[in-house]
């Protein structure tokens, strides 16, 4: 499908945004049915009459590679295609490039620029990590440093019987885990490793909570009043407001996909050239606690 997206570009145009980000191998975020395609292309050059596609123009001509035999945008250009996205979401992207090697000096240096969504990705490459080893990893990490969290990703404990356990989360100053428990977690074997992993972490002196993609979604406020309770500090809903606020516009949940699966059916009725909105991010920041 994709390659048929590449014959309707003019020379010089290439797949960005989410198109780019899945020939690039990056983690994948759940998106509506009907994802039109999201491609860059010199400014100068003529418009592509295709539906299904969402083309971004710019006087400085996307700077473009070739993967898979197919025309994608750098690391750089792809996640500046994801301008539309919210923070949360740009981070999981961020970290998903990372996770398979992309270049995070050249990410920076296209920051830098005066692009739409360079504002944005510069605030992504701030929350960016490169221990995170999936995309729910950096969800939970996300949250906790939006709740004021000061945490350590992947924290190494050494344990008794000469073994290393690597904790997802361990919030600093506190004996407190907190870890993403995905479905492969529900494995009979892989119970057995957690339950013996989990008696050698009591004996450390570690407490272990582990939270699935419900809690991050749904029972935010519990996971809150847990993080509460770990670091000695009084209850406060409020520290949720930007979580929140950026749930009802992820990918993660299902108002985020509505809202984003009706401006891109807009843009992507034809000749659709410009995708219009507010640039997200300027009034989006939060800053991570924890040395990255």
């Amino acid at each position: 499908m994709l390659s048929r997206v590449l014959d309707a570009l003019p020379p010089g145009g290439c797949l960005t945004g989410l198109s780019g980000a899945e020939v690039r191998g990056w983690w994948s975020l759940p998106v509506p049915d009907a994802l039109p395609a999201f491609a860059a292309a010199p400014e100068t050059a003529p418009h592509p009459e295709r539906r299904g596609l969402v083309v971004t123009r710019h006087a400085v001509p996307p700077v473009v590679e070739t993967l898979q035999g197919l025309r994608v945008g750098s690391p750089g250009e792809v996640l500046l295609g994801c301008w539309d996205l919210c923070l949360l979401d740009l981070v999981v992207l961020v970290d998903g490039a990372l996770a398979v090697g992309e270049d995070l000096r050249a990410m920076v240096g296209t920051a830098r620029l005066r692009r739409r969504g360079a504002p944005l990705l510069r605030q992504a490459l701030l929350l960016a990590d490169t221990r995170s080893e999936s995309l729910w990893e950096v969800v939970n990490r996300v949250f906790h440093v939006a709740a004021g969290a000061d945490v350590v990703p992947q924290h190494p404990i050494a344990l008794a019987d000469g073994t290393t356990a690597y904790a997802d989360l361990w919030l600093r100053g506190t004996r407190r885990l907190h870890e993403y428990d995905g479905a492969h977690h529900l494995d009979r074997d892989q119970q057995r490793r957690d339950l013996r992993r989990g008696r050698h972490l009591v004996r450390e002196g570690y407490e272990r909570n582990g939270y699935t993609s419900h809690d991050l979604l749904v029972r935010a406020r519990d996971l809150l009043r847990d993080i509460d309770v770990a670091l000695g500090r009084e209850h406060d809903p409020t520290r949720l407001t930007f979580w929140e606020a950026q749930l009802q516009r992820s990918l993660l949940t299902p108002a985020g996909r509505a809202r984003h699966a009706e401006r891109w059916a807009r843009a992507a009725q034809g000749r659709s050239g410009r995708r219009s909105g507010r640039e997200p991010g300027r009034d989006e920041a939060i800053t991570p606690p924890y040395a990255a």
